[in-house]
């Protein structure tokens, strides 16, 4: 394999291991709001 494929696989490697993190932390952010939306602003929400 050249250096250049291998650069490219460990790129896109690092770049799909960020977003699953991203998603990773975007859904327990969103986990929390809605535990937070359901205990406490409920009556905002009505």
């Amino acid at each position: 394999m050249s250096t250049y494929a291998q650069e490219l696989m460990t790129t896109s490697q690092a770049i799909v291991a960020l977003g699953k993190g991203i998603l990773a932390i975007d859904q327990s952010n969103s986990a929390s709001w809605h535990a937070l939306k359901k205990g406490h602003l409920c009556n905002w929400q009505s």
